[in-house]
């Protein structure tokens, strides 16, 4: 159809290519054919495939699994059922005009199968075994084998070598692991519980390449992992926590067993071991459990749900857990124990340290690697002297800024920390027409003065008042006219405002 108008056939000169927008739709389209001729197989009792039973009087049988042209066929290791499946096969290439690449299929024995070759040679396939590759996972390998992670570690080894190469800023590096690295082993994570080696190994890698240099030179890691693996809203570089997101996404298997009705994966469990035993459902309780049983003998505020001891003051959660007797002295303590164990919980602990803007830091337009460094220093983590010092790398207790002793990050924000000078500046101009700009301002100083403190330490040279200011505004100006909303065109211009904003 053309503009609405019938033009007749024409011929396909190169046929279906993966990667084009139709061909996911056309995949399911002809290979839901092969699988109606696989079932037609099964239940004409050509085929048999393997069966699901242990609870119930109802079996489920599985001949096959497709998913768009990867085939998986389930059938005994008897030459009649073989020779039904190559016939299986010839009709679907004959209905469908396509071909059926024997060459590429592998056939692969479960238990001893003798005449394996002979079924092999009848199918003109090759023979493989278990653990095998399909969709990308180990089929038939030890789901708490460390060596079912090599091709995840491996892969991102590739990718931390190339980047390695480069001249790559903290920020850009700090990019590449959120945006790539983090996400290679999300497959696996949602599938196997990862061991705790495995997940040292993906953090050193991490850890490596975010504080490295350029080529494979040892560099100190600044800041603590576990802070780095926080929220950026708590102060840390939101870096995916591998162990933490493991356990998230094992978990949603639970959510998905109760919301996918007509899934095969669901009924193969159900059929297997049912709906009243195992991890999908608790067991009937018979008396108090948990360490603090005493408890559930004192008379309690009836109708009170564990909703109603939590209450909330000033953001805060807090346990209001209520008995309409007084305790005695021997019950005190185990009630403090139980309080203590109830507070312990992460989700009901606010992590936040109230007042900092920490996620400002990113979103006022300073350069990623910009950001990264005023990160570090609110963190108290720059390599001034006394950080130097603390790691026995210098012996000069000197600060070539203020010309007296003692270098901290608390040089470049005099008579403030670089915590206290971000949040005072932030909430003041918060409503501001130009906050944008006014946000950045802290950053540039604290950037501008570093690299004028860098300039004096290792070049020996010194630059006036007047020189840093005009530094300060032309960096300033540089990082609006990139990427803020108040971007004047010239320099000039820029100047001319200052006093306006």
């Amino acid at each position: 159809m053309v503009n609405g108008s019938s033009c007749g056939f024409f011929e396909s000169s190169r046929g279906l290519r993966q990667g084009d927008s139709l061909s996911p739709l056309l995949f399911v389209v002809v290979m839901e054919a092969l699988n109606k001729l696989l079932m037609r197989a099964e239940e004409g009792h050509f085929l048999r495939g393997f069966e699901v039973q242990e609870r119930n009087n109802n079996p489920l049988m599985i001949s096959n699994l497709l998913f768009a042209d990867d085939t998986l066929i389930f059938c005994d290791a008897d030459i009649d059922q073989i020779g039904y499946l190559k016939c299986t096969l010839l009709c679907f290439e004959a209905v469908s005009g396509l071909r059926v690449n024997l060459g590429k299929s592998k056939m692969v024995p479960i238990g001893n199968v003798p005449n394996i070759q002979e079924l092999a040679a009848m199918l003109e396939c090759r023979i493989s075994a278990l653990p095998m590759n399909y969709l990308g996972l180990p089929l038939g390998a030890r789901y708490k084998s460390k060596a079912l992670w090599d091709p995840v570690l491996e892969k991102m080894g590739r990718k931390l070598a190339g980047w390695k190469k480069l001249y790559l800023s903290k920020g850009a590096r700090l990019t590449l692991i959120k945006s790539t690295v983090s996400s290679l082993p999300i497959y696996f994570l949602s599938l196997f519980p990862i061991p705790a080696s495995v997940n040292r190994q993906i953090e050193r890698l991490q850890r490596e390449f975010l504080w490295g240099g350029m080529g494979d030179a040892p560099k100190f890691p600044l800041v603590n992992w576990k802070t780095v693996c926080q929220p950026v809203y708590c102060g840390g570089l939101g870096i995916k926590n591998h162990a933490v997101l493991n356990q998230a996404l094992l978990g949603k298997w639970l959510w998905r067993f109760m919301v996918e009705y007509d899934s095969l994966w669901k009924q193969v469990i159900v059929t297997k071991y049912g709906y009243e035993t195992g991890s999908w459902s608790p067991g009937i309780a018979t008396g108090p459990y948990g360490p603090f049983r005493c408890f559930s003998e004192l008379p309690r505020v009836e109708r009170l749900r564990v909703a109603d001891y939590l209450c909330w003051q000033n953001g805060v959660p807090h346990w209001d857990v209520r008995f309409t007797r007084l305790l005695q002295d021997w019950e005190v303590e185990p009630f403090q124990a139980m309080i203590g164990l109830l507070y312990s919980v992460k989700i009901l602990s606010l992590n936040t340290p109230l007042g900092f803007p920490w996620k400002s830091i990113w979103k006022v337009g300073a350069p990623p690697h910009v950001a990264f460094f005023v990160w570090t220093a609110a963190h108290g983590k720059i390599l001034t002297m006394d950080n130097l010092r603390k790691r026995h790398l210098c012996i000069v207790d000197w600060c070539c800024m203020c010309k007296h002793s003692g270098e901290s990050p608390k040089s470049f924000t005099p008579s403030l920390s670089v915590v206290e000078v971000m949040a005072s500046w932030m909430g003041s101009f918060r409503k501001s027409s130009h906050a944008d700009v006014w946000g950045a301002v802290p950053l540039c100083v604290m950037w501008v003065l570093w690299c004028e403190r860098n300039l004096r330490v290792f070049e020996g040279q010194e630059r006036t008042v007047l020189e840093l200011k005009l530094v300060l505004l032309r960096t300033l100006f540089d990082w609006l006219h990139c990427s803020s909303s108040y971007s004047p065109s010239y320099f000039e211009e820029f100047l001319d405002s200052c006093t306006l904003l």
